[in-house]
């Protein structure tokens, strides 16, 4: 695939502000520094889209596959073995009522699922706070499915709204406003008061994150960006939670807080590849994805590298790169690259529809 090469990464990105705005406080630097072990990094995304499976997160287990399909062919052969050992220790012991309630997710059924995790209720439209004997999956699956189900209600609702003839403007504006997920406030309050208790692990932080997200901000309640980076301090390879923090509003101190922490884990790369392309900066995103296709090889694994050649492949096969250098190319206006891009991509990948529009 045709691809710019650069040496120097320059880092330096805008806040993630809805409403936009021209402050681009720097985000870190340095990040030529860093090099990862493919063989690593296959056994952590193994492990991790078994994690993202259980937790019902279906595109962060989809994004984390592709990245996973992405790593050179050469290392499958030799980490097979260690990766399911790996992984396996990663599976979660549900209760028989979890187990029942994760089929009912996987179906669709949020609002059943939430109620078989919740004391009796006494309408249908109503969830009963939790059960008193979940446990912190428990707590998340109930909690991500309450969510799930009034996002469900509130697109049903839209839909209901869009097909009435409304009187006026101001009727349909008003009606507009009020449709809202209807779960958040209860939410809000039973996963801060988890929280409170320690009762959240990393996936019922996200969820509690992303209930603040909708609701920020209001005075008084936990601060989303807190919240989510709780979540990836307890487990990274979310591409979700990454996703929904970099749609809040942050400051540049913020930017270099997160720098220092998350500065050397490869997740934190895709992260400012995403933040460059939000921000039309597609030069800075290629040279960043460059970075993640082609790795300089780390000492560690140095023996492994062709006699002269400093980069390695990384996720050299990935769709999610390959996508992401083609758009980003065509906002270059360098149409060609990005008509190459789009066309290998298409060779390897018919069926994939992701951006292909």
């Amino acid at each position: 695939m045709p691809l710019k090469r650069h040496i120097m990464i320059d880092t330096a990105a805008s806040p993630r502000d809805k409403k936009g705005g021209d402050q681009t406080p720097k985000i870190g630097d340095h990040i030529v520094d860093v090099s990862w072990n493919a063989t690593e990094i296959r056994q952590e995304l193994q492990s991790a889209i078994i994690r993202l499976s259980q937790h019902c997160l279906k595109l962060a287990a989809k994004w984390a596959c592709e990245q996973l399909i992405g790593l050179p062919d050469e290392t499958i052969v030799k980490t097979t073995n260690v990766n399911i050992e790996y992984s396996n220790k990663n599976i979660i012991k549900m209760t028989s009522i979890e187990l029942y309630a994760k089929s009912l997710m996987e179906l669709g059924e949020y609002a059943h699922a939430a109620a078989v995790l919740s004391q009796p209720a006494s309408h249908v439209t109503v969830i009963a706070p939790p059960r008193a004997d979940l446990t912190n999956y428990g707590i998340f699956l109930r909690a991500y499915a309450m969510y799930l189900a009034g996002e469900q209600r509130q697109s049903q609702q839209q839909l209901e709204l869009q097909q009435q003839d409304a009187s006026s403007s101001s009727s349909r504006s008003k009606s507009s406003s009020q449709n809202k997920n209807s779960f958040l406030p209860q939410l809000c309050n039973e996963l801060g008061k988890a929280m409170e208790a320690d009762k959240l692990n990393a996936f019922g932080y996200y969820v509690y994150g992303l209930v603040l997200k909708e609701r920020w901000p209001v005075k008084g309640l936990h601060s989303p960006h807190e919240v989510f980076l709780k979540s990836l301090r307890l487990f990274p390879y979310n591409w979700s939670a990454w996703l929904d923090y970099a749609d809040l509003p942050t400051s540049s101190t913020m930017d270099e807080e997160l720098y220092r922490e998350f500065g050397s884990h490869v997740m934190y790369h895709f992260y400012i590849a995403h933040c460059h392309a939000v921000q039309q900066q597609a030069e800075q995103a290629i040279q960043v994805y460059d970075r993640l296709l082609f790795c300089p090889c780390s000492s560690s694994s140095r023996s492994n590298c062709k006699e002269n050649e400093e980069d390695a492949p990384l996720f050299c096969n990935s769709p999610y790169i390959a996508t992401k250098v083609a758009v980003a190319h065509y906002h270059l206006r360098e149409f060609h690259l990005a008509q190459n891009c789009f066309v290998q991509l298409h060779t390897r990948n018919p069926y994939r529809l992701d951006e292909m529009d």
